[in-house]
């Protein structure tokens, strides 16, 4: 896939799963509940916190390490872009399709 193709793709595909979920939310079709969604959430960001901060303490123990997280290849702003934009497009567009706007 190119450069712009994968990332269009991902993103498309996590707007149509946040889609799913906030509309479950909104109209009560879900059994999630608040304190749920919350515990997700708040999951998702301790995940990242833990891999972020055992990264920065492996850069600072071991400099092998750190030369390999020096190599390594971190997304663009414009591939962050991409993702944002795919995601939009296809939540908007199924979002209007299902209300019947189309």
């Amino acid at each position: 896939m190119t450069t712009t193709t994968k990332p269009l793709l991902m993103g498309a595909s996590m707007g149509l799963m946040m889609l799913w979920m906030v509309h479950g939310q909104l109209t009560g079709e879900t059994s999630l509940s608040g304190i749920a969604l919350v515990t997700f959430v708040g999951a998702h960001i301790l995940f990242a916190a833990t891999i972020i901060g055992a990264g920065l303490v492996v850069t600072r123990l071991s400099p092998a390490a750190r030369q390999w997280l020096r190599n390594l290849r971190r997304p663009s702003l414009r591939h962050l872009g991409i993702m944002l934009l795919g995601a939009t497009l296809s939540a908007g567009a199924v979002h209007i399709w299902i209300h019947g706007l189309i």
